[in-house]
């Protein structure tokens, strides 16, 4: 490092002094283009930048990745006597939807049964049983309720309806021989042996 003294002359000028006139010129074009900043918006209490997720039965089918004030195409195509009805048919078929995967996500270490969700339906939604029934057999099936790993209510069935191999035992497989034993299919995993 080195030290050296200044002239005391040079080290009090002012700006002026110091620039040239074709720099001090050239500083003023450059603070001419450059735009003010804009002004600051008041500032608001704490913003969430995040949307809040739904709750409720609206919540409940958001967490199942399906719209919760329409029917989707696969429930179309599964359901042509709702979609092709009135307006307030498909309004309480969205609901007892809506309301199911709710029961099932309030509990889902417990099987849903369908006993149990006639019984939770509020009124008038629980009279038709057989529309319920419809419904929570649809979610079962496509694996929207009763996934996964918990306790059972009801025994698997006794009557196979199919045999099925599942080739590999990893997390995928199991947990795919689990659904398919659900169902009420023979189930047979297989795992490659190493020598």
């Amino acid at each position: 490092v080195e030290y050296r003294e200044m002239d005391e002359s040079l080290a009090n000028l002012s700006e002026d002094e110091y620039y040239s006139e074709e720099e001090r010129n050239a500083k003023a074009e450059r603070e001419k283009k450059v735009p003010p900043p804009p002004p600051q918006a008041p500032p608001e209490e704490e913003v969430d930048s995040e949307p809040e997720e739904p709750s409720g039965v609206e919540g409940a089918a958001f967490q199942s990745r399906l719209p919760h004030d329409r029917m989707t195409s696969q429930e179309a195509a599964c359901f042509p006597d709702i979609i092709s009805g009135p307006q307030p048919t498909q309004k309480v078929f969205l609901y007892i939807r809506n309301r199911t995967l709710q029961l099932w996500l309030d509990n889902p270490k417990v099987q849903l049964t369908f006993e149990a969700t006639l019984q939770q339906l509020e009124a008038p939604y629980n009279s038709d049983s057989v529309l319920v029934h419809r419904i929570h057999c649809y979610l079962e099936r496509h694996g929207l309720i009763n996934f996964g790993v918990y306790k059972r209510l009801k025994p698997l069935p006794t009557k196979k309806t199919g045999k099925v191999i599942i080739i590999g035992s990893g997390v995928s497989g199991l947990a795919a021989a689990r659904q398919l034993q659900s169902f009420g299919m023979d189930v047979t995993v297989l795992e490659a042996r190493v020598s």
